[in-house]
């Protein structure tokens, strides 16, 4: 019988189903005699994904100073961070063993005080990329990057910049969840696009521009709903030549055009019907969106190759995982965020080729491991220390009969001692909030702020020459000033030289406004009942209630494109 719950955070209603104790009950680490039951949870699902997301931060880059070599890197800790960092060489480097930053554990006193003072004295990695020397600088959570800037949560890209949740990306700027593309520019949710800008939920598009849920289009602009098409605008079939004269009026490298093509394309896309769900592929995966190849996965989203897990997002060949974030080939694991080919790894993160991991960071290679940091080819250790197996097991039951009796055991690391603020952290990419409400809730946040970067000028966004082929390659000398958050950027030789080529208009945003713009032209990662605009039967979807789209749902919606 299904139990519900209230949130010890937002005091919401949340139900416990009986797959749901089952779980817990499953993952529950047995340590020679004694079963360390997992309790079921005390936050709702939005509440433990803020948690860990608060522990995370993917895109805020500071210039600091490494503490092992006391060199200016990059780094996602700011210099006002409590620990301790290390480029990736440093900490990878023969000779260098966390090992040696042990410490001793106390099991009658509780487990999270004592991990964030050992957390402070332990080295971290500057930057999680990993891959070729040349993913280390100005890219985080990458994976073979190569000639990339400002580049996040994405594998094998080159030369490119901005863009956000990628695979398989080359000579792109300014993208949010693209795999492979080509010469792409504000490209959303698609995938397999070429010479193509403004796309939104389509795939397979190429020398287009204004595309919305398309698929197979081949030198089209402003069209929505179509498949198999070329020489299209505004919905609109032309031949060939047709097609090119019609094109010829929106050949515009002016920023004001741009921005009212923009408009007017986005009050086109609202005259449409949209799928309701975008899930592909899938069997009994319910209240979830974007899920591909997926079977019996429950409030989950963005899920590849998954089977049995919930409240996962963004995971790929997954196996009864619950509350994961961001993983890749994992089974039976719960609350980690960025694990690799693990089994069993309990409240953790940035891990790979582990099993048996308890509220561990940065451990590769290992099993059998309890609040460690940075440890490889290790066995039976607390707090980096090594321990025999009888003693490890011993010492385990007594630290956590500990947390049980005072609340910890079971909870992910508290955001207490979360090393970034919450304006520093995926949570508030996701979740933004201002700063008085994020200190009521017990977040950090951070008021550190960089210096500016040193140029002869600075300009203001609005002063910037309206049509690019009016910018001057002096620009790339000067600061601009970001005319929404006042924060001053740099248009890079790389950028101008693409932007020349496509004739696009400067960019008057930071690059961080510029990635939360293409972030809301995203869905929500949360369902609502709606109903059918076609059919008026009810069904599910991720547009929210303010966006005005017209609801249809599968059937509906399939049997518009036959």
């Amino acid at each position: 019988m299904a139990d519900t719950k209230s949130c010890l955070q937002c005091h919401q209603s949340f139900t416990i189903r009986d797959k749901d104790e089952d779980f817990y009950r499953n993952i529950s680490p047995q340590i020679g005699e004694h079963i360390l039951s997992v309790p079921t949870p005390t936050l709702c699902p939005e509440c433990r994904l803020i948690r860990r997301l608060a522990a995370r931060n993917e895109t805020a880059l500071y210039l600091r100073k490494s503490s092992l070599t006391g060199k200016d890197i990059i780094s996602m800790y700011s210099p006002e961070a409590p620990y301790l960092v290390g480029e990736m060489t440093e900490l990878r480097k023969d000779g260098f063993d966390a090992m040696q930053y042990q410490n001793d554990c106390d099991p009658k006193r509780a487990f999270f005080p004592q991990f964030h003072t050992f957390a402070c004295k332990v080295p971290h990695q500057a930057l999680l990329n990993f891959g070729g020397q040349e993913a280390i600088e100005y890219n985080n959570f990458a994976y073979e990057a190569k000639n990339c800037y400002l580049c996040f949560w994405g594998d094998y890209g080159q030369d490119s910049m901005y863009n956000y949740g990628y695979v398989n990306l080359k000579n792109c700027i300014n993208n949010f969840w693209l795999f492979d593309g080509e010469l792409c520019f504000q490209c959303v949710n698609s995938q397999y696009c070429f010479r193509a800008q403004y796309v939104m939920n389509s795939e397979n598009i190429s020398d287009s521009a204004f595309i919305a849920d398309c698929k197979h289009l081949d030198h089209c602009m402003f069209c929505v709903n179509l498949h198999h098409k070329k020489y299209c605008i505004w919905n609109k079939q032309y031949t060939k030549e047709e097609y090119f004269e019609q094109k010829k009026a929106y050949a515009t490298g002016s920023f004001a055009a741009w921005e009212k093509m923009a408009e007017e394309f986005a009050n086109f896309v609202k005259t449409f019907p949209r799928r309701a769900l975008r899930n592909f592929n899938v069997e009994n995966c319910d209240q979830g969106d974007m899920n591909n190849n997926a079977k019996d996965c429950y409030v989950s989203f963005h899920m590849v190759e998954a089977e049995r897990c919930c409240y996962g997002i963004d995971n790929m060949k997954a196996f009864n995982c619950y509350d994961c974030y961001g993983s890749v080939n994992m089974t039976h694991c719960y609350e980690c965020y960025a694990v690799v080919n693990c089994q069993h790894c309990l409240w953790s993160f940035d891990c790979y080729d582990s099993s048996d991991l308890y509220y561990c960071q940065s451990c590769r290679n290992s099993h059998d491991l309890f609040g460690c940091i940075g440890l490889k080819n290790k066995q039976y250790c607390i707090f980096n220390k090594e321990y025999t197996k009888s003693e490890y097991e011993k010492l385990l039951v007594e630290l956590i009969n500990t947390m049980q009796q005072k609340g910890e055991w079971g909870e992910f690391f508290p955001s207490t001692i979360s090393p970034f603020g919450y304006n520093e952290s995926t949570a508030f990419e996701y979740f933004p909030t201002d700063k008085k409400s994020a200190l009521q809730r017990g977040y950090h946040w951070s008021d550190y702020i960089a210096p500016k970067p040193q140029v002869d000028k600075f300009i203001a966004a609005s002063d910037l020459p309206d049509d690019i082929q009016d910018a001057p390659n002096e620009l790339v000398d000067s600061a601009v000033i970001c005319v929404l958050s006042g924060r001053p950027f740099r248009i890079t030789k790389q950028e101008l030289v693409f932007y020349r080529e496509f004739s696009l208009p400067l960019p008057r945003l930071h690059p961080d406004e510029r990635r939360r713009a293409l972030m809301r032209m995203k869905n929500p990662r949360k369902v609502r009942d709606a109903i059918c605009a076609n059919c008026s039967k009810s069904t599910l979807t991720s547009f929210s209630s303010e966006s005005e789209a017209i609801i249809y749902c599968e059937l509906c919606y399939q049997a518009l494109l036959a």
